[in-house]
């Protein structure tokens, strides 16, 4: 098949549709689900330096730049970048999280970002938000439009723009319980960073891509914290009640088979390979 005639963003929105994650999500309010989450990322984030250094290698900013985060979650590239930028304008829907994150701007007396509580699909450009030198959207794009994503991330930018994903799913490849946890089904992963490579080609963009490992524990303070953590990365919503003893059952075992306890804490060691795309529009005159 010629490349040309191939629709990617179509492709991409087929992709999402038939993966495992895409059907386990539906139209699930993932709102309430950062909320649930927020102070869990809050701690396994926090003094994060690594990927905003890997950004900062690649995507030039400076003191009299802008920046625009879209998923800002609690700070983890927002803090880091205001130190730098003139300004950073953060886009997180999730309530707990916007607290999270003010509480560490008060603390830190960082008063250069301006916090948007909505999705970034909501957000009306020229209204909500105008141009910034730079954008960035650090594993925050699990969309089913994803050319509609893109195409705002570049009408946003005057010259930077950078997509942070998964070079596979997650740090922990839970991909060998899905079909324990959902009745033998396969588990189907979704569309990878090279559908986006794809997308902003035929929108005329060339962009550059870079892979990098993180290697990183998984702190958790019981077996039980552990197992409904790998239940919600599993979409897994038990039928009754015996159904939940026996996942929990399995789950227990495969607790027990990967993790180590270090200073009363229950550690999950992973590693992982991340992709970050990114294009330029024009160079900054700053």
């Amino acid at each position: 098949m010629n490349m040309k005639e191939i629709n990617w963003k179509e492709r991409w929105r087929e992709a999402y549709q038939q993966s495992s994650i895409g059907k386990a999500r539906g139209n699930r309010d993932w709102i309430d689900f950062w909320n649930d989450k927020a102070e869990w990322f809050d701690e396994a984030t926090l003094g994060d330096t690594k990927e905003p250094a890997i950004l900062l290698e690649h995507v030039k900013i400076g003191p009299g730049m802008t920046v625009l985060d879209i998923g800002a979650g609690t700070g983890r590239f927002t803090i880091p970048l205001a130190r730098i930028a003139k300004s950073v304008t953060a886009v997180e829907p999730s309530p707990k999280m916007n607290s999270r994150m003010k509480v560490h701007l008060d603390d830190q007396d960082i008063s250069n970002v301006t916090i948007i509580a909505k999705k970034w699909q909501d957000v009306i450009l020229g209204k909500d938000i105008g141009q910034h030198d730079v954008v960035i959207a650090p594993y925050s794009l699990a969309v089913e439009k994803m050319g509609d994503a893109l195409e705002k991330i570049n009408s946003a930018t005057r010259h930077h723009a950078c997509v942070m994903t998964w070079f596979k799913r997650t740090f922990w490849d839970y991909d060998h319980l899905w079909p324990i946890l959902h009745g033998g089904e396969p588990f189907i992963p979704g569309p990878n960073y090279l559908y986006m490579v794809h997308i902003l080609h035929d929108m005329g963009i060339y962009a550059n891509v870079r892979v990098f490992f993180r290697e990183k524990d998984k702190v958790f303070s019981s077996e039980d914290e552990i197992i409904e953590d790998l239940k919600s990365a599993l979409y897994f919503t038990p039928s009754d009640e015996k159904s939940e003893k026996r996942v929990n059952k399995i789950l227990r075992k495969h607790v027990r088979e990967v993790t180590r306890e270090e200073d009363g804490k229950i550690l999950h060691h992973g590693t992982s390979m991340r992709v970050m795309v990114y294009w330029s529009k024009s160079p900054p005159s700053t």
